[in-house]
């Protein structure tokens, strides 16, 4: 597998983690019209980022009347949100409509349930569950596992 390819599935899973669609309390449902839609198409429809916190933890993360949400957890996650944003703007060397490829550069610690193969992406494998577990802006990129790692994995 190409770095390119990893570098997709890493903005996948950054998206996929980042973009929360909905508070737990509001789960989507079938007939909801965003369904067909991609979670990258969501948060460009709406023109910000819903970040992934529970909204009714007092000072953590408190919705308020008018929807937004504050306390640390949120800042938090806007403030991570915004890192990455400046890092992927600066580190891009090629654009794909909104997809960026960049600089292979950056560090990103995935955790996942369970790796499998998968005709359906460009990589061969699909993750269950993926989620950043961390950003590892101290490591060098050439101390990351790569995609073979994770081909190990599966047997």
């Amino acid at each position: 597998m190409n770095k390119k390819s990893i570098v997709y599935l890493l903005v996948f899973a950054l998206v996929a983690v980042a973009c929360a669609t909905e508070a737990a309390e509001e789960e989507v449902t079938v007939e909801d019209e965003h369904d067909h839609e991609s979670t990258l198409e969501q948060v460009q429809e709406r023109g910000f980022l819903k970040c992934g916190v529970s909204g009714s933890a007092v000072a953590f993360s408190e919705t308020q009347a008018d929807g937004s949400v504050t306390g640390i957890d949120a800042d938090y996650c806007y403030a991570v949100a915004a890192a990455i944003d400046k890092w992927v703007r600066g580190n891009t060397v090629n654009r794909f409509g909104p997809v960026r490829e960049v600089e292979k550069d950056l560090v990103v610690e995935l955790a996942f349930d369970s790796a499998h193969e998968s005709p359906r992406h460009k990589s061969g494998i699909a993750l269950r569950f993926p989620r950043v577990s961390r950003i590892r802006w101290d490591k060098p990129a050439s101390e990351a596992d790569t995609i073979e790692t994770v081909r190990k994995l599966i047997g």
